[in-house]
């Protein structure tokens, strides 16, 4: 995480990404004005930002050219007057031509323990569904989603499920919270073949 009066924040990269891999980054901000994050060369912006009680949360994708260097850097649009954060994974075995089936579903809320994501609605029956949560007062223990896999809990929550049918995934809900403002990004990736891995990732 970064503190008051940052302008950027930079993140590892993965160790070892290679070209073709698929990597999301989770960029937030808390701020007393709205702190805009400026879309860096080779990266896309896929969902957000999501605004609530001062805070813009971001969904990039990159897909690896072979040459990424040892971090990665989101520019803000002016200093945060409270914090900002970053967290990314990588995936290898995604389909790099549209990594993303579907619809990227988004909640927020102002105070709560849970928060429910809307569901997706895959068409390819062997993609990897992937939920990003972000509490900003912390979690009170472990967050869980029921059926999916806590990846990473360095700074943002990040969840994954591997699906065995197309339609839609129901919703899905996070638990254990620390009833403050919290957001989150569900979605599905599509394999390129085989089954899709993660294969690190790392949180500012």
């Amino acid at each position: 995480s970064v503190g008051a009066g940052a302008t950027s924040i930079t993140i590892n990269s993965s160790t070892g990404v290679a070209f073709g891999e698929v990597i999301f980054a989770y960029v937030g901000t808390q701020s007393a004005s709205a702190i805009n994050v400026t879309t860096p060369t080779g990266w896309t912006l896929i969902s957000g930002p999501l605004t609530q009680g001062g805070i813009q949360s971001y969904l990039f994708q990159r897909i690896s050219d072979g040459t990424d260097g040892a971090s990665y850097t989101f520019d803000f649009s002016g200093a945060v007057t409270i914090v900002g954060y970053a967290s990314q994974i990588t995936y290898r075995g995604v389909n790099n031509t549209t990594p993303v089936d579907g619809s990227i579903t988004t909640a927020t809320q102002t105070s709560g323990t849970s928060l429910v994501l809307p569901a997706v609605s895959p068409a390819g029956s062997a993609d990897l569904l992937v939920a990003f949560i972000q509490d900003y007062g912390g979690f009170s223990g472990t967050a869980a989603i029921s059926g999916m896999t806590l990846e990473s809990s360095a700074v943002f929550d990040i969840f994954d499920q591997q699906l065995t049918a197309s339609g839609s995934t129901g919703t899905k809900t996070c638990t254990n919270l620390n009833s403050s403002v919290s957001t989150g990004f569900l979605f599905a990736v599509k394999p390129s073949r085989g089954v899709i891995k993660p294969i690190n990732l790392s949180g500012s």
